[in-house]
Formats: C-alpha cells, structure tokens, sequence
C-alpha cells in the first residue's frame, strides 16, 4: 500500500486522501505497463470497505519495474486528481505520468475487436429471443424454460384434438387456447426464434467481412 498526501475530492464531496495501488497489469506484446490506483477517505476505510474506492488508470509507455512504485507520482500529476493540466480527450485516454500528456486508447487487434463485436451480438439475440414474442395480440414468453413448456404443449395438441389449456401470458394474464390455437402459436414461437438467429447471422457475415476496426465498430446490434 502506498500513501500521498494529494487529495482527491469524490463527486460526493468527500476528500479522499489515501491512495493505493490496486491493480497491476503489463501488455508484453506492447511494452504498456498499466497501474490502477485506489483512493479512499483513510486507510481504515481501505481495510474495512476495500471495494469502496475511486479509481484513475495510469499508463506508461515504455515498461519499467520501478513503475510499480511510482503511485505517488501517478496521483500527484493525474489531472483529475489536481485539477490542472489538460483535459481528458474522451473516457478512453488514460494519463501518462512520465510525459504528463494523455494517451489514446491502445489499438487492439482486428480480430479480437471482431470477437468482441460478435458477443455483442449473441447477448443481443439472445436478449430479443428470450424476450417474448406476439401471436394474435397475446404475448407469450419465451425464456428457455417457456419455450421447452410450449413445445411439449404442441405436442398434446397435435395428437389430441380436444385439447384446451389455460395459458399465463407474459402480462400473467391467462388465455385459454385450444389445438388449433396451440400449435399456431408454437408456429409462431418458431418464427420468433428463427427471425432472431437469422439476423445474427447477417451481422455475423457483416463483421467477418470487416476489413478495419472503424468498419467492426459501425456494425452495432440493431434492435431485432
């Protein structure tokens, strides 16, 4: 742990006066060294609340081991901590305290940044999927479990044509359907599905046929 006396007043006015290295990191492919300093109201609160804190990232270019130990010259020159120098260029910048400037975002490579656009788009599908869907002004869950349920209630209703069940829908309201009625709707659920793959498969071929980051970056998760 490593104390300075450069305070630091919190959004909520509190002044934070007790500083620490929390985190620790170094990119060799880049030569980065990345120091992520804590900050709370005493050491007492960093023993007794170690997740309550204020944290500012620091970033040296060129790396050095003794830069572990340069948490004081990190709080005392970051901008945000003083007040002075100049201001952040966007939440991505981060402060170098060795050349007192700050530093774009380290690039990442194309297909990491392809990877990561991807996950967007299956939480994306799976959020629109597992959402529910419309049949016949009626909405219906369709959560992994509901989708099991109603695929087991098409099933009864194809081999039985006196088939009746009192539905809960997604606003637990209860709709009575019958054969007719169930199958259309497991139909519908199939649809549902479907149109939410589908268009993650698009988006899929979209950020496969990305030549640069800027093209990955323009392909967002649209609405399903």
């Amino acid at each position: 742990m490593i104390t300075t006396a450069t305070p630091l007043v919190a959004a909520d006015g509190a002044v934070l006066s007790f500083h620490a290295i929390v985190g620790r990191a170094v990119d060799l492919a880049t030569g980065v060294v990345t120091l992520t300093v804590g900050s709370w109201v005493s050491e007492h609160q960093a023993q007794a609340q170690p997740h309550q804190k204020t944290e500012l990232v620091v970033r040296y270019p060129n790396w050095s081991p003794e830069y572990y130990d340069q948490a004081d010259a990190a709080v005392m020159s970051h901008p945000g901590w003083t007040g002075l120098g100049p201001e952040m260029p966007s939440p991505e910048h981060v402060w170098c305290p060795l050349d007192l400037v700050w530093l774009a975002p380290i690039a990442k490579p194309l297909n990491e940044v392809k990877a990561a656009m991807w996950a967007k788009v299956k939480q994306a599908r799976a959020a629109a999927e597992y959402g529910g869907f419309t049949w016949d002004g009626s909405t219906f869950d369709s959560d992994p479990i509901s989708q099991a349920r109603i695929t087991g209630a098409v099933t009864l209703a194809q081999t039985n044509p006196a088939f009746s069940i009192g539905w809960t829908l997604a606003d637990n309201s209860v709709r009575t359907l019958k054969a007719a009625d169930m199958i259309a709707a497991g139909v519908a659920l199939g649809q549902h599905v479907n149109a939410c793959h589908e268009r993650a498969r698009l988006l899929r071929a979209e950020i496969e046929a990305a030549m640069t980051v800027e093209d990955v970056g323009a392909i967002a998760p649209k609405s399903y």
